[in-house]
């Protein structure tokens, strides 16, 4: 299985670990549903902790159609996992045949 989503560096409670960006990932998976809700709704399905298996960062100066301030979620790759897997898309049935 081909992915080409880029992996970063950051640090997550004083330990330096590997992330991506979830705006990466939900494009991968070929998400139809917008991104903030989505990460949303992974994050609480999946039982993921902030700080432990993602990172939520405003984004200086960007705004969502409603007015707030707009996130980016940055999952760590043990968390990306089970996102993948759940997705319910076609993509996500590919990850899930994978790590099966």
């Amino acid at each position: 299985m081909n992915v080409s989503i880029p992996i970063a560096q950051r640090e997550i409670v004083g330990e330096i670990v590997q992330t991506f960006d979830g705006r990466d990932l939900h494009a991968d998976l070929g998400v139809v549903k917008d991104y903030n809700n989505w990460a949303k709704a992974q994050i609480k399905r999946a039982r993921l902790v902030e700080d432990k298996d993602y990172l939520r960062r405003a984004q200086h100066g960007a705004l969502s159609a409603t007015g707030h301030t707009r996130h980016e979620y940055h999952f760590t790759l043990d968390a990306g996992k089970p996102l993948g897997m759940m997705s319910g898309t076609e993509r996500g049935s590919e990850v899930r045949e994978y790590f099966l």
